[in-house]
């Protein structure tokens, strides 16, 4: 396995050479943290391997098995493994609750987060304070049509 480190966007100070200057600002750039360009890096990368962009808490971005796809932006860290399907899906569907373990160099589905008891009871209260508001309101209905149909039934109307 090769990590890449973490990108994020930048400004060259001196653009490639041959490419017009207002083409420049067209272009997203990308660095890591070492200070290699996203474009010179994809030059080196693999073939053989598949490239994983995690965030910081290694949640799984995107795995691609094409160097020229790989783009790692807004912080993403980029990985290059050797991996069977198994170890490293491709599957969008199989990678949103994954996050990538560098050390056995493997998607694994990520850890519950924690319940905070003190907003699920904050939840629970409001959702009982809304329901408290519909019974009101169904209850209030309820009168209405009842009211009407004695008003119906007093003017010698059949109900319906």
């Amino acid at each position: 396995m090769i990590y890449y480190g973490k990108f994020d966007f930048y400004v060259p100070e001196t653009l490639p050479e041959g490419m017009p200057p207002g083409l420049a600002r067209s272009v997203l750039w990308l660095r890591n943290d070492r200070g290699e360009d996203l474009y010179e890096l994809r030059k080196r990368l693999p073939k053989d391997h598949k490239f994983v962009i995690t965030e910081d808490d290694g949640s799984v971005r995107v795995v691609h098995t094409d160097p020229d796809a790989v783009f790692p932006s807004e912080g993403g860290h980029l990985y290059a493994v050797k991996a069977d399907d198994e170890a490293v899906p491709l599957d969008a569907n199989s990678l949103m609750e994954t996050a990538f373990d560098p050390q056995e160099k493997r998607c694994k589905k990520k850890p519950p987060k924690p319940v905070n008891p003190e907003s699920v009871m904050g939840k629970a209260k409001k959702l009982e304070d809304e329901n408290k508001a519909l019974k009101k309101d169904v209850d209030t209905l309820k009168e209405a049509v009842r009211l009407l149909l004695e008003r119906e039934a007093a003017r010698g109307k059949p109900e319906k």
